[in-house]
């Protein structure tokens, strides 16, 4: 049901991401899990919940079975999203593709129902492959370079560059992972429209981005494609815009409108390079910047970068996505709308 127009969502309303993520070890390279319908879009699981899900059965399984070689961090992750993977219970089978002494190559596989849903393959290392190597800066930032930020002026309001975007709280709506997230989207947006770049918390209070649930980061914003349709309500620019003119009327930060395009944007493959490990107590708030290069036969490109508030360089990776056409279910989701308000 709709959220009255000021309601700030308690964190007691809020599952805990160590809660709703929780792996198990049953055996020394099976591990289970347990799709949490808070981190789904409708009945099906957030593809950046998954790639936090494998990462916490591979960090678990360096910890456990393979503790003795001193290789906690995940520093290459690539995962494929072969099927899609349901609210329920999973199985997570790990193979050790290569042992070494200073990094090693572990393959996981995700299944559900009997099939293969997912697979990824991850290189780990720890302290001892650090020893002798070479570290150099090389000056790299975001271009066009953003504007500072201040999050308690965020919060409130009243950051000059900077403004809070919040997803729609109604729990009928699909995409409970959104609802999750506090973004901040600059008010005037750089003209091009092949990059998204936001910063974006954990809306529990107390929670804090960590390594495992880096995957949720970097799977949760409207792709840049969105920003060739003009008329797009999500895309970077009309949603700032509206945020502003919320703003302006004193209104709700929650009355953005809910996805009604009919387009969908499912993720094929996602790679991963941690540059930093973040710190065991966790980041409140990280940039997420995305960028397109071309769309060609319904695939596109995404280039990622993720930023930490001292303008360290977190991460990088490489998506491919796709365009699906979303018009049949959107016209029924609307036609079960339109009926439920008949009978009101």
């Amino acid at each position: 049901m709709p959220r009255p127009r000021q309601y700030e969502v308690p964190d007691s309303e809020l599952i805990p991401f160590h809660e709703a993520a929780n792996v198990k070890r049953i055996g020394s390279h099976e591990y289970t899990g347990d799709i949490h319908a808070e981190y789904s879009y409708g009945a099906v699981a957030h593809g950046g919940y998954l790639i936090s899900l494998m990462w916490l059965a591979i960090e678990l399984h360096f910890k456990t079975t393979h503790a003795s070689i001193a290789q906690p961090d995940i520093n290459a992750f690539h995962i494929e999203f072969l099927r899609p993977v349901s609210v329920g219970p999973v199985m997570i089978s790990i193979k050790d593709v290569r042992l070494g002494k200073t990094s090693s190559t572990v393959h996981a596989s995700l299944s559900q129902a009997g099939k293969e849903r997912c697979v990824v393959y991850s290189t780990n290392s720890g302290p001892a492959a650090t020893r002798t190597t070479i570290s150099m800066p090389m000056d790299h930032r975001p271009q066009p370079l953003p504007p500072p930020i201040n999050f308690d002026n965020v919060l409130i309001g009243s950051d000059p560059s900077w403004i809070r975007y919040d997803h729609p709280q109604d729990l009928a709506l699909p995409n409970a992972t959104l609802r999750r997230l506090i973004y901040a989207v600059q008010r005037h947006p750089p003209p091009n429209r092949n990059i998204v770049h936001q910063w974006i918390t954990p809306r529990r209070s107390s929670e804090k981005w960590t390594n495992a649930s880096l995957g949720i980061l970097l799977d949760s914003s409207v792709p840049p494609m969105e920003n060739f349709y003009d008329d797009a309500p999500h895309n970077y620019f009309n949603g700032a815009k509206r945020a502003m003119q919320l703003e302006a009327e004193n209104r709700s930060l929650y009355d953005h409108p809910p996805w009604l395009v009919p387009r969908m944007y499912p993720t094929v493959n996602m790679s991963v390079q941690i540059k930093r490990q973040l710190p065991e107590e966790g980041e409140k708030w990280l940039s997420l910047r995305w960028h397109t290069k071309e769309c060609l036969h319904g695939r596109f490109d995404v280039d990622i970068e993720v930023w930490d508030v001292k303008n360290n360089l977190i991460a990088t990776g490489f998506s491919i996505w796709t365009i699906a056409d979303n018009s049949r279910s959107l016209s029924t989701r609307l036609s079960k709308e339109r009926e439920q308000a008949n009978k009101l």
